[in-house]
C-alpha cells in the first residue's frame, strides 16, 4: 500500500511548523529514504538499511552562492528505524551567518509488544521558516531537542489488522538560543505528548489510528528565573486514515493556559554523571484561558497530482515566555511535469498573543512556498525554490517582536546524489 499522508499535513497537526527554512529544505530533500523496511511486515522488499548522500551548490537572492553537502542512513528494526542519523551542513562564504546545519539522530528499540525510542534534533545558524509559528525573534537561532517514547504497545494476534497501545508517552527538552546586540537570549523548553489508549487498523489497503484521550503540554521560558509561558491540551480523540488515493486527519479539544511544569533528567555512564537537567517553568503572570482546538486534514491523488488541506488551531508558548494562539489554514500541491517535479504550498494564519506587560495583540500572516526541479541524469538535477509573504520571517532583521513583513527569497540548486 502507498501511504499518501505528506509530512506538511502531519506537521500540522501535531502543532508544529509546517516547512523547514529554505536553506535547509534544499538539502533535506536529498536525504529522503522512503520507502523504509519494517522487519515485521510480509510485503518488506529491499535492503534491511538505507543510505544518501548528496553534494549541492546553490545561489539566493538573502544569501549568495553556497555550497553544501549531507548523508543520511538507517537500519530497520521492529516496526521502527533501529538506528537512524541525519546531517548537512552548508558554508555560505558572502553571508553574515557564514555556516549553517541540521543533525538528527534516533534509536528504537522496539515499537512491537513494548515502544522505547530516543531521538534528537541539533541546528546552527537555521532561519525560521517563513510559515513558522510566531515565537521566535526575527533573527537565526541555535537549537538543541531531545525527545523519548515510552509505552504499551503495539500489540496483536498472529496475522490480525487489529492492534492496540496504551500510555504511550512522548517527553521532550529543548534549548534555543538566539543572539541580538543587547545579547543572547536562551529559552528552555519542555514538552509532553500522552496517548491513554489507540486502536490501530494496519490492513493492506487501509491504515487508521484512533487515539482516546490524549494530554499535550508545552512549557518555555527564557533567563534565569522560572517564569515562562505554559499550555495544555486535552483531546477526547485524535484520529487519522489512510487510504489508496485519499487520506484525512482530525482531532480536537481544548488547550489550558497557566499553571507550572517541572522536569529533570540524568545521564550515567559506569557510575558517572555525564549530563543532567533540571527545569521548572511558571505560568505565573499570563492570564488563564480556556481555549477550545482542533485540526483537520485531508488530501487526495488524481492522476499525477497530490491535493491536500489543513486547518487547524492551536495554543503553544512563545519564546520570550508569554502564550499565543494560532488559527492556521494550509494547503500543498505536488505533482509531475515530464521528468520534472513541482510542489506549491500557500498558508495563512491569525495568531494572538498574549503577554504579561502589554496586554495581547494579534498579527496574521500569509505566504506561499513554491519548488521545481528536474533531474539532469541518474545522479544530478536541478531545483528551483521560491518563497514569498507577509511573515514574522520574511525579513530577518534583527527585531525581538515577531511583527509581520513583506519579503521573500529565490533559490537555485544543483545536487549530485546517491542512495541505496
Amino acid at each position: 500500500m502507498e501511504r499518501l499522508a505528506p509530512l506538511g499535513i502531519l506537521a500540522l497537526l501535531a502543532g508544529v511548523a509546517n516547512a523547514q527554512p529554505a536553506d535547509l529544505a534544499v538539502g533535506a530533500a536529498q536525504l529522503d529514504l522512503a520507502p523504509r523496511r519494517d522487519l515485521l511486515s510480509d510485503e518488506a522488499t529491499g535492503p534491511y538499511w538505507h543510505g544518501a548522500a548528496f553534494a549541492q551548490v546553490t545561489a539566493g537572492t538573502a544569501s549568495g552562492p553556497d555550497v553544501g553537502v549531507g548523508a543520511a542512513a538507517a537500519v530497520s528494526g521492529l516496526g521502527c528505524d533501529i538506528v537512524s542519523g541525519a546531517v548537512q551542513g552548508r558554508l555560505r562564504p558572502l553571508a553574515a551567518q557564514r555556516a549553517v546545519g541540521s543533525a538528527q539522530w534516533g534509536f528504537c528499540l522496539s515499537r512491537v509488544g513494548l515502544t522505547f525510542e530516543i531521538t534528537g534534533v541539533h541546528e546552527l545558524g537555521v532561519a525560521p521558516a517563513l510559515d513558522g509559528r510566531r515565537s521566535l525573534w526575527r533573527r537565526r537561532y541555535d537549537g538543541s531537542t531531545e525527545r523519548m517514547t515510552v509505552g504499551g504497545g503495539e500489540l496483536w494476534e498472529g496475522d490480525s489488522p487489529h492492534r492496540h497501545a496504551f500510555m504511550m508517552i512522548t517527553v521532550g527538552h529543548g534549548v534555543v538560543t538566539q543572539r541580538d546586540d543587547a545579547g543572547d537570549g536562551r529559552s528552555a523548553q519542555l514538552e509532553i505528548d500522552m496517548s491513554t489508549y489507540w486502536y490501530h487498523y494496519a490492513g493492506r489497503a487501509t491504515d487508521a489510528k484512533l487515539e482516546a484521550l490524549v494530554i499535550e503540554g508545552a512549557g518555555l521560558k527564557v533567563g534565569d528565573d522560572d517564569r515562562g509561558g505554559t499550555a495544555f491540551t486535552l483531546l477526547p480523540a485524535r484520529a487519522r486514515i489512510d487510504r489508496d488515493g485519499w487520506y484525512a486527519a482530525a482531532h480536537g479539544g481544548w488547550a489550558f493556559t497557566g499553571g507550572q511544569m517541572t522536569a529533570s533528567s540524568q545521564t550515567t555512564v559506569d557510575g558517572q554523571v555525564v549530563d543532567e537537567w533540571t527545569e521548572t517553568i511558571d505560568g505565573e503572570g499570563l492570564p488563564e484561558l480556556t481555549i477550545p482546538v482542533g485540526g483537520l486534514a485531508v488530501g487526495a491523488r488524481s492522476g499525477e497530482l497530490w491535493t491536500s488541506a489543513a486547518v487547524a488551531r492551536s495554543v503553544f508558548p512563545t519564546f520570550d515566555g508569554n502564550v499565543a494562539a494560532e488559527d492556521r489554514v494550509s494547503a500543498r500541491f505536488d505533482g509531475t511535469l515530464g521528468r520534472g517535479t513541482f510542489a506549491l504550498a500557500p498558508f495563512a494564519t491569525r495568531t494572538r498573543t498574549w503577554t504579561r506587560d502589554a496586554g495581547s495583540y494579534v498579527d496574521r500572516a500569509l505566504g506561499v512556498s513554491a519548488s521545481l526541479g528536474r533531474p539532469l541524469s541518474d545522479v544530478v538535477r536541478a531545483d528551483v525554490y521560491g518563497e514569498f509573504g507577509l511573515s514574522p520571517y520574511a525579513r530577518l532583521d534583527g527585531e525581538r517582536t515577531p511583527r509581520a513583513a513583506v519579503g521573500g527569497q529565490v533559490l537555485v540548486a544543483v545536487t549530485a546524489r546517491v542512495a541505496r
